[in-house]
């Protein structure tokens, strides 16, 4: 997440392309903003981990995007 403010932390030279391009995604507005998401909320995890809850990818495909309201309902749901 700190490497979006400076490439310099960042010695693959693939990665920083694609630092730069979340970047400039977040110069123009395609990108509103970024969010550190705990490695068990990743919505990966579905496909690739045997008994990884669904709900957290459920809910962004089902509203478009991943919202605060979204990562705290997850938070709550995992932590029990």
């Amino acid at each position: 997440m700190e490497a979006v403010n400076s490439t310099r932390l960042v010695r693959n030279k693939r990665l920083k392309i694609d630092i730069a391009a979340i970047q400039e995604e977040l110069k123009t507005g395609e990108v509103k903003s970024l969010k550190w998401i705990p490695g068990s909320l990743q919505m990966a995890n579905i496909m690739t981990k045997q008994g990884a809850a669904s709900f957290t990818l459920l809910e962004v495909l089902q509203s478009g995007k991943m919202t605060d309201q979204i990562v705290k309902i997850a938070m709550e749901k995992l932590n029990g």
